[in-house]
C-alpha cells in the first residue's frame, strides 16, 4: 500500500508541475488517502487544495485547507499564511466574504512577513469594497496606498480608495438626512 501511495503521489506532482490540475487533484487525494509519509501526506493535502482551487472546486479547496490547518496546527509553518490565503480566496470566490475576511486577518495579524502581504492587504480592502462597507474599505485602502506606493495593484487601490470616500461621505449625507425628518416628524 505503500508503494501503491507513493505512486499516486509522484503522479500527482508530475500532473501538478504539468499544471494539469483535474488529474493533480484526483491522484493527490489517492495518494493522501493512503500510507504515506507524514511530509508526503501534508504536501499531498497541499497539492490537492492549490488544484482544487486552480479547478475551482471550492467546496474542495476549503475542506482540504481546513483539514491541512488540523493537521499541521504548528503555526510557524511556511504554509500556514498560504493555506489561510487560498482559504481566503476560494471562500470569497463562492461568496462567503466574512468568512474570507476572518482568515485574511489572520494572515495580517499572525504574518506580517508573509510574501504575499500587498495581496493579502489589497484583497481584504476590495473585499470590504464589494460589500459595501465604506469606512472600513477606505481606510483599507488607504494603508496599502500608504504602505505599497509601488505596489502592483496601486492604481487600483487608489480609484477605489476615492471611491469608498465617495461613497462614506454620500452615506454620511444620507444618515444626516434621515436623521432629520425622524426628528421633523
Amino acid at each position: 500500500q505503500k508503494d501503491e501511495a507513493n505512486f499516486f503521489y509522484y503522479v500527482g506532482q508530475i500532473y501538478f508541475n504539468e499544471q494539469e490540475y483535474d488529474k493533480s487533484f484526483e491522484f493527490m487525494r489517492k495518494a493522501s488517502s493512503l500510507d504515506l509519509e507524514k511530509n508526503k501526506e501534508l504536501r499531498s493535502l497541499f497539492v490537492a487544495m492549490m488544484s482544487a482551487y486552480q479547478i475551482q472546486d471550492d467546496d474542495s479547496c476549503q475542506s482540504l485547507a481546513t483539514q491541512i490547518l488540523k493537521v499541521n496546527n504548528s503555526q510557524n509553518s511556511s504554509q500556514f499564511p498560504f493555506v489561510l490565503y487560498l482559504r481566503a480566496l476560494s471562500l470569497h470566490r463562492t461568496g462567503q466574504s466574512n468568512q474570507a475576511l476572518k482568515d485574511l486577518d489572520r494572515v495580517l495579524i499572525k504574518y506580517p512577513n508573509f510574501e504575499k502581504l500587498e495581496e493579502v492587504v489589497f484583497m481584504k480592502a476590495e473585499i470590504l469594497h464589494q460589500t459595501q462597507q465604506w469606512q472600513k474599505s477606505r481606510d483599507a485602502f488607504f494603508f496599502y496606498i500608504s504602505e505599497y506606493f509601488q505596489g502592483s495593484y496601486y492604481s487600483s487601490a487608489y480609484r477605489y480608495f476615492l471611491d469608498s470616500s465617495l461613497s462614506s461621505l454620500e452615506r454620511e449625507k444620507q444618515t444626516k438626512i434621515e436623521r432629520k425628518r425622524e426628528i421633523n416628524n
